[in-house]
This record gives structure tokens, sequence and C-alpha cells, in this order.
């Protein structure tokens, strides 16, 4: 987490500044009236929350690099790949489009995912020291020979979040979301579940479990 601090830091400033000050309709683009003296206030909010994108909006690649290659260390071991293959294992997992759109969903990699980051790194750095090679830092750290030699837990790893891939899109092609939901929302009401109830609050708020209410009403 302090590894990853200056990134959150700066991408949470650019989020407002962007959304608070280079908008037309935030509390001071209205007040200013931004629209009059900065012609070019959307030029710079597209900017400004690009770089928001680029720190906090891919948080979670961030964790899942850094806690991969700590947890390698903290086995005592080494490796220069398995930074990438707990980035590549996570991206693996959650690239899935928007649904009826050719646009891929980003938003299971930001911060709201960061812990979930840290967990995948965490298994794959354990993977990478059980089944891996250890290649001490005097020796000759060839790129292909590092990844010949660490190809078994490379393949576990990317075998594994194969499976969660194709599960969670099994989830999401099926409306399981929905259909879990439902259920939930159908126990929090009979039971009169305060957790439940918070939780069926914040599942209506995604735009899944809207889209899946909307395609029930019209069968």
């Amino acid at each position: 987490m302090v590894s990853i601090f200056p990134f959150a830091l700066i991408g949470t400033y650019c989020w407002a500044l962007a959304n608070s000050f280079l908008t037309t309709n935030s509390f001071f683009g209205r007040l200013t009236n931004i629209i009059k003296w900065f012609p070019a206030h959307n030029f710079a909010s597209a900017i400004v929350s690009n770089v928001s994108l680029a720190t906090t909006g891919v948080l979670a690649l961030y964790a899942a690099f850094i806690s991969a290659e700590l947890t390698m260390r903290h086995y005592g071991k080494n490796s220069n790949i398995v930074g990438v293959a707990s980035v590549a294992s996570y991206i693996l997992m959650f690239i899935h489009t928007i649904r009826n759109t050719q646009q891929y969903e980003m938003n299971y990699y930001n911060a709201t995912w960061f812990i979930f980051g840290i967990i995948v790194g965490y298994f794959v750095g354990w993977v990478f020291a059980k089944f891996g090679h250890d290649i001490p830092e005097g020796k000759d750290r060839d790129l292909v020979k590092t990844i010949i030699v660490n190809i078994k837990p490379l393949l576990i790893v990317l075998a594994c979040a194969l499976v969660i891939h194709l599960g969670f899109a099994t989830y999401r092609q099926y409306q399981m979301d929905r259909i879990v939901a439902q259920s939930v929302s159908i126990v929090a009401n009979q039971h009169s579940s305060y957790g439940l109830s918070i939780l069926m609050k914040n599942a209506r708020k995604s735009p899944y479990f809207n889209a899946g209410m909307d395609r029930a009403k019209l069968t």
C-alpha cells in the first residue's frame, strides 16, 4: 500500500480536479462560469481524467504486480517475470466486454478492486515461490531462460485465471447476477436482515442489475 500510495494520491487529485473544477456542471464550474473564460476546459478535463485513469483507474493491476514481487521476496526467492505473470493473470480474469457493446469493462481494474489485486498477486507469488526455480541476483538473469525454468508456475497461474475467467463469463452471460440479486432480495425482505438490505441497496446501483431487471420486465 505504501508503494502504491503516490499513484493513488495523484489519481485522486486529478479526479477531484476534473470533476470539481473543469466541468460545466461542477460546483466551481457553475460558480465561475468556466465555459466563458476557459474555452479549452473540455480538453483540459480529458487530459486530467486520463491521468486519473492511468493511476487510480488501474490501481488493482499495480497492486497485483507489487504484491507478487513482495511475496517472492518474502519467501526469499527471485523471479523477473512474477510481476508480469500476476498482471497477465488479473487481466485474463476480468477481460470482459460491456454487455451488448464492443467496449471492455474497466471497473474491475480501479481502486475498488484494490484488495482483490493484492490477493491475486499474493497467490501468483506463492505459486512461483512454491513451484518455480529461484535465480539468484548474481547469476545471468536471461529472460528466456527465466521463462523456461518457470514455465510450470506460469502455466498454473494462467490456467487458474482462465478458469475464473470462464466462470465469471458464464455468470454474466446467463444473467446469474440478476438471479442471485433477486434471491438475496427475497431473503432480505422475508427476514428483515439489515446487512442483506444494505447489500441489496448496493447491488441495485449496479448497471448489470438494472439491465437484468429491465429484461425481466420485457419478458
